[in-house]
């Protein structure tokens, strides 16, 4: 599969070369939102990784809920209004059909302030292995719709389903103006959010301390900090070379069926 080829090309490349780039975009809003933590192909020839290392895939970790995401390729160029996403953890109890998982998008401003998107995103469900569309349309994750797709797959439990699924989020997103990208598992029952899980939405700079710095010479709100996968390493001596291949790291487990 031509995109699952690129990834896996991009991916080494990361690792071994550094060499990669993308780019910034400002928000095309006029809610005096800060511009953009997200990086476009628009300027890719401006940005020299070899000094300013850039992160394509990224990775949120939590009690409830794991996930990993990576820019979603259209030929050469990343497009803004969609990402691949994997769940990469799960309760088993999804299973009994008790609860459901949502995914949505916001931006934040110099205040911190949130700005959400205006509804939960659609996503399509796609097979790892071969890349035949498993799902489409769906804007909630309910055990009871995926179980005849698990059976495609020849599983049967919610971890063994989403280790072998890819889902491609609908963003909507042309301008890059959103940050994060938000998953909610609540019940079923009462609606109530068990858990939320937010993620910085890729691509973005991959040194936190550049990262820190918005486009405009500002500091970028401490929300959007705390969610860079690597805030802790902070002044930790890294290299440049050193964070893209962490980077890189993230986006094997998106094409990996395990």
């Amino acid at each position: 599969m031509r995109t699952q080829s690129f990834y896996l090309k991009l991916t080494l490349l990361l690792i071994t070369t550094a060499m990669l780039s993308a780019c910034g975009a400002s928000k095309g809003t006029a809610d005096n939102y800060s511009t953009s933590s997200r990086l476009l192909t628009t300027d890719v020839t401006s940005i020299d990784t070899s000094s300013r290392p850039l992160a394509y895939c990224n990775q949120a970790t939590g009690s409830t809920i794991s996930f990993n995401t990576s820019t979603y390729q259209d030929g050469e160029s990343m497009d803004p209004n969609r990402i691949n996403l994997k769940i990469t953890k799960i309760p088993s109890a999804f299973s009994s059909n008790l609860n459901y998982i949502e995914f949505h998008k916001y931006m934040v401003n110099s205040s911190g302030s949130k700005m959400w998107g205006e509804s939960r995103l659609t996503m399509n469900l796609y097979s790892i292995a071969d890349g035949k569309l498993l799902a489409s349309g769906m804007t909630s994750l309910y055990w009871r719709d995926l179980a005849s797709a698990a059976a495609k797959l020849g599983v049967s439990t919610p971890d063994q389903f989403f280790k072998k699924t890819r889902i491609v989020i609908q963003l909507v997103d042309p301008n890059a103006d959103y940050d994060a990208i938000t998953a909610i598992y609540y019940n079923s029952s009462s609606n109530a959010t068990v858990a939320q899980l937010d993620s910085l939405i890729p691509a973005f700079d991959a040194d936190p301390a550049r990262y820190a710095t918005d486009k405009d010479g500002s500091v970028r709100h401490s929300s959007l900090q705390a969610l860079h996968p690597f805030n802790a390493y902070t002044g930790q001596g890294w290299t440049a070379q050193t964070y893209q291949t962490k980077a890189a790291e993230f986006c094997s487990t998106i094409y990996t069926a395990q």
